[in-house]
């Protein structure tokens, strides 16, 4: 587990979601109107307030997964918030990451 972590936090296709200088939310939960709860894994708000978004998931790609994290950047940008990055992180044998 702490190879994986360091393989992903070092990973160059994920630098800006990793640097010091932005506010780093990890699995903060976002109540919206409807009432419905959602939790992105990693929300990353930038000095632009720009805010990226990373999800991790294990096994193969799916497209459930894609729509997962469009309706978290739909909820995110309601609240006025401008989402510029998103990617899901797979973590197996290796590290694959899926910009979207």
């Amino acid at each position: 587990a702490q190879k994986a972590i360091q393989e992903i936090v070092s990973h160059t296709e994920l630098t800006d979601y990793f640097l010091a200088k932005h506010n780093i939310l990890n699995e903060q939960t976002i109540i919206q109107n409807q009432g419905k709860t959602i939790k992105p894994d990693r929300m990353v708000i930038s000095q632009k307030k720009e805010v990226y978004l990373l999800d991790y998931k294990t096994g193969v790609h799916q497209a459930k997964y894609q729509l997962q994290l469009e309706n978290y950047q739909s909820a995110i940008e309601k609240m006025g918030y401008k989402v510029t990055k998103k990617a899901l992180v797979y973590i197996g044998k290796s590290i694959d990451v899926v910009h979207l």
